[in-house]
């Protein structure tokens, strides 16, 4: 019928209750309410067992303290039958420090993937960052090879040729550079388009 005949000082300890004022009582009343039907529940849709048969169940539930305080429990049921009689064996462990722990690792990892999407944010802006930035540097330096270039098919000294053509030769090895670095941000940006071409 569920209700309790005996207990031990472990029972005693986690529900902070006497065993005398526990003896006599259901067992469905050590836990909170939403758990108190299970237990009905359990014992009104027993199979019907043969003598000496065994049966174990295992299941985490609430337990309620003399406080009121919740308590996580797992409760491990174990059914005899004999001479038609189903009695019951119930062992309970309070498993409030696993929940505990439990509920800081998934903090923690709740934590640690807020730190990722920051993270892959952080360098998502920075690719795109770098493409605008190397795309708006490209611009000018294009409008000034054009010019050095133009420059280069005047009647110039001696002198000031081998300057222009130091500023040319400074400013496409430049513009390899901005390219190199468009390229990777692209990439990192997943904005990389492929160009099929004639190898």
């Amino acid at each position: 019928s569920g209700i309790i005949t005996s207990v031990n000082r472990g029972i005693e300890t986690i529900f902070d209750y006497p065993a005398e004022e526990l003896i006599g009582q259901p067992l469905g009343g050590l836990f909170t309410p939403r758990y108190q039907d299970y237990f009905k529940q359990q014992v009104q849709t027993k199979p019907h067992r043969e003598d000496n048969q065994t049966h174990t169940e295992m299941a985490e539930l609430e337990g309620l303290s003399s406080s009121g305080k919740v308590i996580p429990v797992e409760m491990t049921v174990e059914e005899y039958v004999s001479s038609g009689q189903i009695s019951y064996a119930c062992t309970i462990y309070s498993i409030e420090k696993r929940k505990k722990a439990e509920a800081q690792l998934a903090e923690y990892t709740s934590h640690l993937e807020i730190a990722r999407l920051q993270a892959e944010s952080a360098t998502q802006m920075k690719s795109e960052f770098l493409a605008s930035m190397s795309h708006e540097i490209r611009t000018p330096m294009n409008g000034v090879i054009g010019m050095v270039e133009l420059l280069l098919e005047e009647e110039l000294t001696d002198r000031q040729r081998i300057r222009a053509d130091s500023i040319y030769n400074s400013a496409q090895n430049l513009l390899v550079i901005i390219n190199d670095i468009l390229d990777l941000s692209k990439i990192e940006s997943g904005r990389m388009d492929l160009e099929p071409i004639p190898c």
